[in-house]
């Protein structure tokens, strides 16, 4: 079958040439791409003779890897024999030589990370992909030429008798998706996108497929008292072949050795050359101190439950973390960010923000106006209704880490509660762009598109975003959060029936807190269902949501603002959340 694009590429460049077909087939276009890699090899396969006869243009993928590729060089020959299109895309910058010169002089390269110029590239030389150029938005967009390889960690194993050093495997998962993560040439999932299989671990190679990347480290770990054994892997799926493993006895106090010589030997398993900057990222410790570390690492496991009780618990870790180590940062922002989503979720009293506003303090006078100190100060202003300085702290920490995925998060929601549903727009797909597969950024998006009056927008953002909450609500079944969330999307996807159906349902739950209760309101707001809503408004205020300045606010409310059952509401609401700040 015939296709528009045909991509030449050396298989060093195969990360690239992959990402790339992914984004072309995303707008609509055919392209054929060899995957099985020829490179060296001695005779030229059939299908790809017949692939570039049948092919409108060869898309050459140029680096200095392909100019010395025997194979990229005959296709490039053959494309110009057939008076085919080339279009030449950028890796990195090169001068060209011999019969690379004479076919491609006078040609305009586009660079790879381009997307909308390689897209209008095509354009003009008559190629459009069935989506059409109206439908790309900054989230289809490819990984930067610099990173060479896409890698996932995941959930390590809890191998102790009686389980019960979960918190010990995912620091140990955390520690290296942050490390690894830190490395320019690398791009690593986060936490969001692995967490799914702690539980469910399908085998590699549909794992990498949904995940996206070609490298898997995968381990276990045992611990006994202040013994401790860990094991680790780096495999490589698209080889079918473990690359690197090792392991690790020793005591508690050796664990920061031993992440720190994982993550050396993977990149030395990867032949990555680190710059001085990134040595530093991997030798760092976030703290001396091991009882701390163990703290620290007990509070992030409870605090991944989000329930108050866990919360609360969690800050009393983190806290005590903190004691042991005046200098551990990490522990004391997190401080901070627990006490003011206590504040947020479950209490108004003034308290968690006294406790938020100390610890910021102390971040700061650790280690400075850092992205970290304006994200968390960012958070701090948006639940005391500070707007206006939670806007300046997120464009603060943003121009401090250009990726910085909090930074953006708090940013499109401070441009949201101002108006500016534009720049929520811009800062939500930010957040996709950087972490593909985080739900939460979807939901922020589709929250926002919503409000924007652009249905083909809001249902594409949509359609984008059902696969991630299908495969996490096979995973999670669950978790009533984000079959809520699911059921707002199925609706701005235009699945309306299916929507109202999980809706009903999750309606019938007498568990469900004030939060839940609250977005399944704005959802049937949105399918018209208005009595259904005020219901839903009712148990989710008796049932702790006691956000008044959100309510008042909120756009999806407005058809209710003049119903007598509402104004007593907000009459309730005001008196309760009066007796909660007292």
């Amino acid at each position: 079958m015939p296709n528009d694009i045909f991509i030449s590429y050396s298989s060093h460049d195969r990360e690239k040439a992959l990402a790339l077909t992914e984004v072309l087939r995303t707008l609509g276009y055919s392209v054929w791409i060899d995957k099985t890699g020829l490179e060296g090899a001695s005779n030229w396969s059939k299908s790809i003779a017949q692939s570039l006869s049948d092919c409108s243009v060869l898309m050459l993928l140029l680096s200095n890897h392909s100019l010395a590729s025997r194979n990229v060089s005959k296709e490039l020959s053959v494309a110009s024999e057939l008076k085919k299109q080339i279009l030449p895309i950028a890796l990195e910058k090169i001068d060209l030589r011999d019969e690379f010169l004479y076919h491609l002089s006078g040609l305009q390269r586009v660079k790879f990370e381009d997307t909308e110029g390689i897209v209008a590239a095509l354009k003009a030389i008559g190629i459009t992909g069935s989506m059409g150029r109206s439908e790309i938005g900054p989230a289809v967009r490819l990984p930067s030429p610099e990173i060479s390889y896409r890698l996932a960690v995941l959930p390590f194993d809890d191998l102790s008798p009686l389980h019960d050093n979960e918190w010990f495997a995912d620091g140990m998962m955390d520690e290296l998706i942050g490390t690894l993560g830190s490395l320019k040439q690398i791009h690593v999932n986060p936490r969001a996108d692995v967490i799914f299989y702690k539980k469910n671990k399908p085998k590699l190679s549909e794992l990498a497929a949904e995940l996206k990347c070609r490298y898997v480290v995968d381990g276990g770990v045992q611990k006994s008292g202040e013994k401790i054994r860990i094991r680790v892997s780096l495999s490589d799926v698209t080889e079918h072949k473990q690359i690197w493993s090792e392991k690790y006895d020793g005591t508690f106090d050796d664990i920061f050795d031993f992440q720190e010589k994982t993550a050396i030997s993977i990149t030395e398993a990867l032949r990555l050359t680190l710059t001085p900057e990134e040595e530093k990222k991997v030798e760092h410790r976030p703290t001396q101190n091991p009882e701390a570390y163990e703290l620290y690492l007990k509070g992030e496991e409870y605090y991944s439950r989000s329930t108050r009780a866990d919360l609360e618990h969690a800050l009393g870790l983190y806290e005590e973390a903190f004691r042991y180590d005046p200098k551990f940062v990490e522990a004391i922002a997190m401080v901070a960010t627990t006490s003011q989503s206590l504040y947020r979720l479950y209490s108004r009293n003034q308290s968690w923000l006294t406790r938020a506003d100390e610890a910021l303090r102390k971040v700061f006078e650790i280690e400075g106006r850092t992205a970290r100190y304006y994200g968390i100060s960012s958070a701090v202003h948006f639940v005391c209704g500070r707007f206006d300085l939670a806007l300046a702290d997120a464009r603060q920490a943003i121009e401090l880490d250009s990726n910085y995925v909090q930074g953006y998060a708090a940013l499109g929601t401070a441009c949201q509660l101002l108006g500016d549903k534009e720049g929520a727009v811009a800062a939500w797909e930010k957040v996709v762009s950087i972490n593909e597969n985080d739900r939460h950024a979807h939901f922020g998006l589709i929250i926002v598109l919503s409000e924007l009056q652009q249905p083909e927008y809001l249902r594409a953002a949509a359609q984008r975003a059902l696969p991630i909450y299908e495969r996490y609500l096979k995973l999670n079944p669950g978790d009533d959060n984000a079959r809520v969330e699911y059921a707002t999307i199925l609706e701005s996807a235009g699945k309306i029936e299916e929507s109202i159906r999980l809706a009903d349902e999750l309606a019938l739950n007498t568990g469900l807190d004030g939060f839940l209760l609250y977005n399944l309101c704005c959802l049937y707001m949105h399918c018209g269902r208005q009595e259904k809503a005020m219901e839903m408004l009712t148990r989710s205020i008796r049932n702790g949501h006691i956000n008044l300045e959100h309510i008042r606010r909120d756009p999806d409310l407005e058809p209710l603002r003049d119903l007598p059952e509402f104004q007593v509401l907000m009459e309730e609401l005001g008196e309760r959340s009066k007796l909660k700040e007292s």
